[in-house]
């Protein structure tokens, strides 16, 4: 069986010589069509479905609304505040394990633009785990830095030449 193409203006059909078993791509379009018309509702649908969870979310009193004026309520609170001269040990305070940050203000005692400064922030559970926070060796510094500690009992051990404060808030 040999076959031939037959160009039309409107369509392309494949017929055999005896003109049987044709075929056209019309069907082809029809079936491109469907598919595409499916695809088509399918995505109006979802969007449909996002707009209205979307509204209702913001109408009905969404989660996302409730934790932006919790955060808004919340400050920085002074957990802990020590002030002093020279190497000294703070008396226990304690963290909740929020969010926390450490401030503090150094200057030394000497006008030749040297002096050494360093925190460490001890956990009382094991006091071979303190770290240290800040560690200077300048005349004058006044900085904060984020404080990832557990829940838990700490107490701060500062060694200086020169007086210093130091300051542990957590955000609440």
């Amino acid at each position: 069986m040999r076959s031939t193409r037959i160009r039309d203006s409107k369509m392309l059909q494949f017929r055999n010589l005896d003109g049987m078993n044709s075929r056209s791509l019309t069907s082809k379009g029809r079936f491109l069509r469907k598919a595409l018309l499916g695809t088509s509702l399918f995505m109006l649908s979802s969007l449909i479905l996002l707009f209205v969870s979307s509204c209702f979310n913001s109408s009905g009193g969404s989660s996302n609304s409730n934790r932006e004026s919790a955060d808004k309520a919340k400050s920085w609170q002074v957990v802990y505040s020590f002030s002093g001269v020279g190497e000294k040990k703070s008396p226990v305070f304690e963290l909740t394990g929020t969010t926390s940050r450490f401030k503090y203000d150094y200057t030394a005692d000497n006008e030749y633009g040297g002096g050494v400064f360093g925190v460490f922030v001890v956990n009382t559970m094991d006091e071979s785990d303190g770290l240290v926070e800040v560690m200077v060796d300048t005349y004058s510094e006044k900085s904060e830095s984020a404080l990832y500690r557990e829940k838990g009992k700490y107490y701060f051990h500062v060694v200086a030449v020169g007086k210093w404060t130091v300051t542990v808030e957590e955000f609440k």
